[in-house]
């Protein structure tokens, strides 16, 4: 009886509770860990203190006369009683220390997936702000066509003031028979210069303005994507914060479950 008591006790002190993890090493909950491991040490002495005084108590009690077999029995039977007690607390201390490891373990992968969604986001608005950057590069580009047009306009109203000194000039000298006939050409050059002129500032200005509008919604709908990716980070670091509380919540709960057992 005595030896299957200390078999049972010591099977209690081997059940294996060293699976050691961090659970993390800035979070609460490693304190849980660290003194259900200081209560659970207590309880392995405990049972092996328990065990060492019935082997004590009952060696010392079969040496007395008949008579003290029905007390040892009792004492036995208490004993074992404090065994099983002590073993259920155990078995308690196991499955809150399991709990903590499996909760460590989805505090993990919520980390992980957080990284995750925030590097997924970051990468967005990074491509945001590149297409930003392009999208004023093809505007600059687009005004310096345009300032472009305008040059050649202004070149080839010079040239046109230049070749209307050269005609007077000619004028001048090939004398008065001509005059009108140069006068004619002089004025339907200048009004097909005027008119191509016209054109090309017409169409240069309705190409800047069709392009402006397109670059305009276009950088609408970028900032609205800006405003929605800052929304969602936002969004991400409450639910950060939320996370801890509830971190911080289930570390005083463990505690208080610790402070009961």
């Amino acid at each position: 009886m005595i030896q299957n008591l200390q078999d049972y006790a010591q099977q209690l002190v081997n059940i294996s509770i060293s699976d050691e993890e961090d659970i993390n090493d800035c979070s609460p909950i490693k304190q849980s860990t660290f003194q259900n491991g200081i209560i659970q040490s207590q309880a392995k002495k405990s049972v092996a203190a328990s065990t060492k005084g019935l082997a004590k108590s009952t060696s010392s009690k079969t040496t007395k006369k008949q008579g003290g077999v029905k007390s040892s029995n009792d004492k036995n039977k208490e004993m074992k009683e404090q065994f099983e007690e002590q073993a259920k607390q155990l078995k308690w201390y196991q499955e809150e220390y399991q709990r903590l490891k499996d909760q460590k373990k989805q505090f993990k992968e919520g980390k992980t997936q957080y990284l995750l969604t925030i590097n997924t986001y970051k990468t967005k608005l990074e491509q945001s702000i590149g297409n930003q950057k392009r999208l004023h590069q093809q505007l600059n580009e687009q005004m310096d066509v345009t300032r472009q047009a305008f040059k050649q306009a202004n070149d080839a109203q010079i040239g046109l003031e230049q070749s209307k000194q050269n005609f007077s000039q000619q004028l001048q000298i090939e004398g008065l028979t001509k005059q009108r006939q140069r006068e004619d050409l002089e004025y339907q050059s200048q009004k097909k210069l005027d008119q191509s002129v016209k054109q090309a500032i017409a169409n240069a200005e309705s190409k800047y303005e069709l392009r402006i509008r397109q670059m305009n919604k276009e950088l609408n709908v970028l900032r609205q994507e800006n405003i929605e990716l800052h929304k969602r980070l936002m969004q991400n670091e409450t639910n950060k914060k939320h996370i801890q509380v509830q971190s911080e919540l289930d570390s005083l709960k463990t505690q208080n479950l610790t402070t009961k057992g």
